[in-house]
């Protein structure tokens, strides 16, 4: 049971009274309560953990969709815990249609761009007309 305390104190002049009281609560209740936060942060760090799962599946659709490889990451134990690129030449770069071309957004034409060693510089029409002729001319 909650039990506020009484203000006793006189009200200073020009001073507002204490809007909220101290509220008590018995150890029983306070394990309670202690329970319940506990179990609110699981339910958090699950859902947290199924959304991030979610985000990443997601990601690895949209990548597959528009035809570029999900990154192929280094499993040698050397680089100090810090995921690095694979970079493998005998990796086969996918043909890009005209239209696949002209749907992607420019951070995905850049990666392809880069898979293709083409320059990244410039707006969407520069570098969907750069990605467009090398495609042609494959």
């Amino acid at each position: 049971m909650v039990i506020p305390k009484k203000n006793t104190k006189k009200p200073v002049e020009g001073r507002k009274p204490d809007p909220v009281p101290v509220v008590v609560t018995s150890s029983e209740d306070h394990k309670k309560n202690m329970s319940k936060l506990e179990a609110v942060r699981k339910r958090r760090e699950i859902a947290e953990a199924r959304r991030k799962m979610e985000q990443e599946e997601e990601l690895a659709q949209e990548t597959e969709r528009m035809g570029i490889s999900a990154p192929v990451y280094d499993t040698d134990d050397d680089d100090d815990g810090k995921k690095k690129k694979k970079k493998s030449k005998e990796k086969e770069i996918p043909k890009l249609s005209k239209i696949e071309i002209k749907k992607m957004k420019p951070a995905l034409m850049k990666e392809a761009l880069k898979e293709r060693n083409l320059d990244i510089q410039g707006n969407k029409n520069a570098l969907t007309t750069r990605l467009i002729e090398y495609e042609t001319s494959r």
